[in-house]
Formats: structure tokens, C-alpha cells, sequence
């Protein structure tokens, strides 16, 4: 009973500690594997218990180029969702002290560029639940990007 208690009080700090706080992530052409890539990430968040942080609501916007500048686009790829959370089981073996959030990405409406595959946004747990305002670097996990294109880049991220 006592350490139910003692888990209630600590979920209600972290929620009221942050409760309306907002994640934005971005690069601007980072080159893995003979590629760009350009990534947005954007959110309101608050936490809900020490292992969960859930968004209100997120943004993921990701375009790769084959060189850097923005003349081609390979694939491009948008997805807004609502109500979003992290990976709760998620155990990971080099990102210790992260948390997973995985989306499935698909096209920009009315653009002419079709672009899928899974994005995993891995963000140091302590950052999304410090109150004060940081910068700090996550790493966007780019996966089955129109079948072809897979790799990790670093983003600069940033909590208001």
C-alpha cells in the first residue's frame, strides 16, 4: 500500500512537473550512407509515469536528398498523430537510458513525393523528464525508407 502511494505521488510530480512542455527536434542534411537526410520533429508532451511520456500531439516530417542541396528529393515523408507514446518495453543495448518512440511514415499529402518506412525516435529518457528547459542530442533510426534506404542520424533537440 505504502509503495503505491509512493509510485502515485511520484507520477503526479513528473506530470505536473512538465505537463505542456514541447520537443522539437531537427537536422538539416546529415550524410549516412551516400545520402542526406533532413528531419523535423515536433510535439507536446508531458509524463505519465517514470517509464511513459505521451504526446498530445506529434509531428514527423523526414526528406532524403541525394546530395546536399535541395534540388532532388529521393523519398520525403510526413505523419501527425495524437494521443502517442513511447515503446514501454522497449530494452534497449546502445541506447541505455533512452526512450523508443516508433512511427510508421508515409506520404505528404498532395506532394509529389511518396515516401514510407519506420522511424524510431530515440530520446534520452532524463531530458523529457528534467522541468527545466535543455538542448540535447537524439538519434532518428530511419528503417525501410522506400525499400531501399536504412541508417541512424543524430538530431539536435531542444525542450520549451
Amino acid at each position: 500500500m505504502k509503495s503505491a502511494l509512493i509510485g502515485l505521488v511520484i507520477g503526479i510530480l513528473f506530470s505536473s512537473s512538465i505537463l505542456g512542455a514541447t520537443l522539437n527536434c531537427e537536422q538539416s542534411f546529415y550524410e549516412h550512407n551516400g545520402m542526406f537526410v533532413s528531419a523535423q520533429i515536433n510535439g507536446d508532451f508531458s509524463v505519465v509515469s517514470e517509464k511513459e511520456v505521451k504526446f498530445s500531439k506529434v509531428t514527423f516530417k523526414y526528406s532524403i536528398y541525394e546530395d546536399n542541396n535541395e534540388e532532388y528529393i529521393w523519398s520525403a515523408g510526413l505523419k501527425e498523430l495524437e494521443n502517442f507514446s513511447n515503446k514501454l518495453d522497449y530494452r534497449p543495448r546502445k541506447y541505455f537510458g533512452h526512450m523508443k518512440f516508433p512511427v510508421w511514415v508515409n506520404e505528404i499529402a498532395g506532394s509529389p513525393y511518396y515516401g514510407f518506412g519506420y522511424l524510431d525516435l530515440i530520446v534520452p529518457a532524463k531530458n523529457l523528464k528534467s522541468s527545466e528547459p535543455s538542448s540535447f542530442t537524439s538519434y532518428l533510426i530511419m528503417t525501410y525508407m522506400d525499400d531501399h534506404y536504412g541508417g541512424t542520424i543524430k538530431l539536435n533537440c531542444s525542450i520549451k
